[in-house]
């Protein structure tokens, strides 16, 4: 199913976003 493969795909994106933001906040308030 591609529809399946596209949506883990934006899935794993997303949370990839979210840890990246969420190290740059926190690197942001320790510093």
């Amino acid at each position: 199913m591609i529809l399946r493969s596209l949506v883990v795909r934006l899935a794993l994106g997303a949370v990839w976003f979210a840890a990246v933001a969420l190290t740059f906040l926190v690197l942001d308030l320790y510093t």
